[in-house]
């Protein structure tokens, strides 16, 4: 990430392992926050122990609009997408894959990580939210921006990942 010209901003356990085997205090810079984003080629980094606990932090920390999780471990993959609370959870491909064009939805005009509050008479469908998940094999936004890759969007169970069909 570094040579990529992101700035790395560290978590406090990170913070103290790192400095435990002797790293130089100037290498890492300490997160404001582990809940605010950069808005720039930035990020905030942190050490979990285990994929319960990385997913307790995403929960706790993150914005609730995308989230992702880089793994071999089909195992991880489903636990990963059924218990992250946020609207965008994708498997191995970049979080700038998260846009209405991408998901087949046109210009996004907005964006909400709130669960509500609904304004006027609200039937069934208007107390439902989305949860995107997308699987990706190392996929960046430029893939489908050069059509090298296309997008296929298909409705699945979350819970047991069988195909939802529209009738």
């Amino acid at each position: 990430l570094r040579a990529a010209g992101v700035s790395l901003h560290s978590g406090p356990r990170l913070r103290a392992q790192y400095h435990q085997v002797g790293g130089p205090a100037t290498q890492l810079t300490p997160a404001k926050s582990l809940q605010g984003e950069y808005g720039t080629e930035a990020c905030a980094v942190e050490v979990v122990s285990s994929v319960e606990e990385a997913i307790e932090h995403i929960n706790e920390y993150g914005s609730h609009h995308t989230d992702a999780v880089i793994t071999e471990d089909e195992m991880v993959v489903k636990k990963f997408q059924r218990e992250v609370e946020s609207a965008c959870v994708f498997v191995n491909a970049s979080v700038r894959l998260s846009d209405g064009f991408s998901f087949g939805l046109g210009a996004e005009v907005g964006v909400n990580t709130n669960k509500g509050p609904l304004r006027g008479p609200v039937g069934i469908e208007g107390l439902m939210t989305a949860k995107w998940t997308l699987k990706g094999k190392g996929h960046i936004a430029a893939d489908f921006s050069s059509g090298h890759d296309i997008y296929i969007h298909e409705k699945k169970c979350v819970t047991c990942g069988l195909q939802i069909r529209d009738n």
